[in-house]
């Protein structure tokens, strides 16, 4: 019967490597656990007693970093285009609003424009 050693597999590729990094006491970029950096990017749902292997190997590390960094990325970029879309949507708003403001003064304009004539022909 083969017995798997858990202590020498990768969490994420089962390759045995000679660099491995413990997901519970290395840290990532932004000083987070790895285990939680695990969960933020591919929602692993990583726990300290999950009994499963307790290192990441260097390729899966530096891919773990790599994908950390494009999702923060991703969310950052999402945030700015919802405030820029707001900032749209609220000139646009203010836009029509000025609008309106403009064609009520026009229609007051006339309309007094011609209570004057009809005064003066009078």
């Amino acid at each position: 019967m083969n017995e798997i050693n858990f202590d020498t597999l990768c969490r994420l590729c089962l390759r045995n490597s000679f660099f491995y990094m413990h997901i519970y006491v290395g840290q990532s970029v932004d000083k987070s656990p790895i285990y939680e950096v695990l969960n933020f990017v591919y929602d692993l749902e990583v726990s300290v007693d999950d009994g499963l292997p307790e290192y990441v190997c260097r390729d899966c590390l530096l891919k773990l970093k790599e994908f950390e960094t494009y999702k923060r990325k991703a969310h950052r970029a999402k945030s700015e285009l919802l405030s820029l879309k707001g900032n749209v949507e609220g000139s646009c708003v203010k836009e029509e609003i000025e609008e309106d403001e403009i064609r009520d003064e026009q229609q007051i304009n006339e309309t007094e424009i011609k209570v004057m004539a009809t005064k003066i022909r009078t």
